[in-house]
């Protein structure tokens, strides 16, 4: 009998929440709710919630679901958020540093300048998400869909994006510096003027990327394909590029001085007015380029 009076009671409450309106600031039935009951995953729900500057610091919310909630500033450091749905939410200027976000669901979710410094996301969704200025360095992003995600002037120094995809993504002025991004899909995205000083771009599909005014100073790019890409006035001064494909690329006005181009293919690219000076060419397929 008790046990039937509990699930009601329960039940009560997540009908009342689901359907409450959202309020100025983060309700408070909402925020117990989630502290109280988080151990139980059937109801871990908190769909339409407003839980606006709200402490959630390492709270158990693995496989809760926050889909359109509000969670601008909330602190959800350290919180153990693997597989939650946490589609289309605001989560503006949140600290989510150091949470485990394994197999969450982020999509289309804002992230506006949010702290995910040592938080765990591999295999995370992100794709859409707008992560505009956002602090993402030294994370490890293997193997996250973050297609058509807005990561312009966020901060990815020194995380890993190993065999991710970044496809159709905006990173204008991000910061890749020392970023894995080894066969990582990076077609059609906009790195124009982002930092990639010394990263390691090893079998990356960047075909018809945007890499304008990008600063690719020591950057490595064995075996990556780079067809149609656009490199005007992009840094490439020191890059190692071996077997690379830059067929029909721009690379007028780019800096390749003391580049290593080993069998790199440049067939039809545009390198009017490229610096080469002190660069090594072996074995360069340069049919139909233009100078």
């Amino acid at each position: 009998m008790k046990k039937t009076i509990l699930a009601f009671l329960l039940v009560l409450v997540v009908a009342l929440v689901w359907f409450a309106p959202p309020a100025a600031a983060y309700s408070k039935s909402d925020l117990d709710k989630m502290k109280k009951y988080s151990h139980l995953i059937m109801y871990n729900d908190c769909v339409k919630c407003n839980l606006e500057n709200a402490d959630l610091g390492g709270i158990y919310l693995g496989g809760a679901r926050f889909s359109l909630s509000n969670l601008k500033g909330a602190n959800l450091s350290k919180a153990y958020l693997s597989r939650a749905t946490i589609s289309g939410v605001d989560l503006s200027g949140a600290d989510l540093s150091g949470a485990d976000l394994y197999g969450a669901f982020l999509n289309a979710s804002n992230l506006t300048g949010a702290d995910l410094t040592g938080a765990k996301l591999i295999g995370t969704d992100l794709t859409y998400a707008n992560l505009t200025g956002a602090n993402l360095s030294g994370t490890n992003l293997s193997g996250v869909d973050l297609g058509g995600a807005n990561l312009s002037g966020a901060n990815l120094s020194g995380s890993s994006l190993r065999n991710s995809d970044l496809g159709r993504s905006n990173s204008i002025g991000t910061n890749f510096k020392g970023v894995y991004l080894d066969d990582t899909d990076l077609s059609d995205a906009d790195l124009s003027k982002a930092d990639l000083t010394g990263a390691n771009l090893s079998g990356a599909n960047l075909n018809k990327a945007n890499l304008s005014e990008a600063n690719l100073s020591g950057a490595y790019f064995k075996e990556a394909s780079l067809s149609e890409a656009n490199l005007s006035e992009a840094n490439l001064s020191g890059a190692y590029l071996a077997q690379t494909n830059l067929m029909q690329a721009n690379l007028s006005k780019a800096n390749l001085s003391k580049s290593k181009l080993v069998r790199v293919n440049l067939t039809e690219a545009d390198l009017k007015g490229a610096i080469l000076s002190d660069s090594l060419l072996y074995e360069v397929n340069l049919s139909k380029a233009k100078f």
